[in-house]
This record gives structure tokens, sequence and C-alpha cells, in this order.
């Protein structure tokens, strides 16, 4: 996933991702991407993403990733505000995520 931006269920922009490294929409580092999901930097869960929504699951899982990337050596280049999405209702269980 290479420079995508990710929502609320309300449709505002929140944070974005690059590469594998996932961004607060200020440019801070929040965490990485390992396949849909998106894991802090100490390797437990955070959230995931749904299409272009990031939302937290009902049952999150409790184990730590492996093998975690080394956090991003220079910041990233906040990328231009996407001017948002329309609100959604979210999926059975999950919430939204607060950053």
């Amino acid at each position: 996933m290479n420079g995508k931006h990710l929502f609320g269920s309300r449709g505002q922009f929140i944070a974005f991702v690059d590469r594998w490294n996932v961004y607060a929409a200020n440019g801070s580092y929040i965490g990485f991407l390992r396949e849909d999901r998106v894991h802090r930097p100490d390797g437990y869960y955070l959230a995931t993403v749904v299409n272009d929504r990031l939302v937290r699951e009902p049952a999150p899982p409790k184990h730590r990733v492996d093998h975690r990337p080394l956090p991003p050596h220079a910041a990233a280049s906040v990328p231009v505000d996407p001017f948002g999405r329309a609100p959604i209702v979210l999926p059975p269980g999950f919430s939204d995520v607060r950053l």
C-alpha cells in the first residue's frame, strides 16, 4: 500500500500510509501496516484498514506482532488534505480510532 489516505467513519482525514509506515494526519508516526492491520511501534494492535477507513475491531488481537520493522529514520511528507469522504455506518461492533 503506497500513499493511501485513511479516514474515520465520519469521513474526516485521520491518517495516511507511506509504504508500510502509518502516520497521523499531522505527520507523526503511529505504527506499521501488516496485511490490513495497523500495529503500534511496540507491535500491539491499533486499528484495521477497511477500504479507506481506519477502524478498531470489536475483539482485537492481544498478541504482539513478531518481526517489527524499524521506525522510519526520517519524517514523512504530509500529503495534501484530501477533503474528506462521506460518512459511513461502521460494521457491527467496530469503533472509530482515537489517535
